[in-house]
């Protein structure tokens, strides 16, 4: 029986962390990704999930602004690079997986804002539709969910699939969330800017249910 994706993608993850790939995502600016949405996040020490957060570059520029932070990575080798690189008290890393999102330790109540940045691309649409009530079950009631779509021509691959907006704004309403904003932020690996790659950016509101 083959892999599922998912089991792939971790697998590619798994190995990247003795390449390149460490420091270019560190290079990614967080506020570049994150800026536009800020005006939209309670105020610190507001409690935030970053969900697949890799090296931790985002949860450790969420926490250096005062937020409580779980960062939530199912690579155990990614989850060691960042407490290493980023060691704070304000980042609690936490092993978990999508699409079912069991997150261990298990989180003591729910988050004011739920992050998937360069995750949704990963899940095929099977895997998108078991993920997303679990993304939101995630969210205080009026909390903030942040997930980027990868766009652009590239080809689909057993781990990589394409993700369109009206489809997961779609799936998001069915699961309590209401979509409050839309916006497109340019790759900022040079080689993806050069192929038409960008990425589209929604904000949701968990709605009260």
């Amino acid at each position: 029986m083959s892999k599922r994706s998912i089991e792939r993608v971790l697998d590619e993850y798994a190995a990247a962390t003795t390449g390149s790939f460490v420091e270019r995502s560190e290079a990614v600016s967080s506020e570049k990704l994150l800026g536009p949405f800020l005006d939209m996040f309670p105020p610190p020490p507001a409690r935030i999930v970053d969900i697949a957060a890799g090296t931790g570059r985002d949860a450790a520029w969420l926490s250096q602004r005062g937020y409580e932070v779980t960062a939530v990575e199912p690579v155990a080798a990614l989850r060691e690079v960042g407490m290493t690189l980023h060691a704070t008290d304000r980042i609690d890393w936490c092993d978990g997986t999508l699409p079912d999102l069991a997150i261990s330790p298990a989180p003591a109540r729910r988050f004011d804002v739920v992050l998937l940045s360069a995750v949704w691309q990963h899940l095929d649409d099977r895997d998108r539709a078991r993920s997303m009530p679990n993304i939101a079950d995630l969210a205080a009631v009026g909390g903030l969910i942040l997930i980027s779509l990868r766009q652009g021509p590239s080809a689909p691959s057993q781990t990589l699939h394409e993700a369109s907006v009206p489809a997961t704004v779609d799936l998001a309403s069915a699961n309590g969330l209401q979509m409050e904003r839309e916006v497109r932020i340019e790759s900022m690996q040079a080689a993806d800017r050069a192929a038409g790659i960008y990425w589209t950016w929604l904000a949701f509101r968990r709605l009260a249910r």
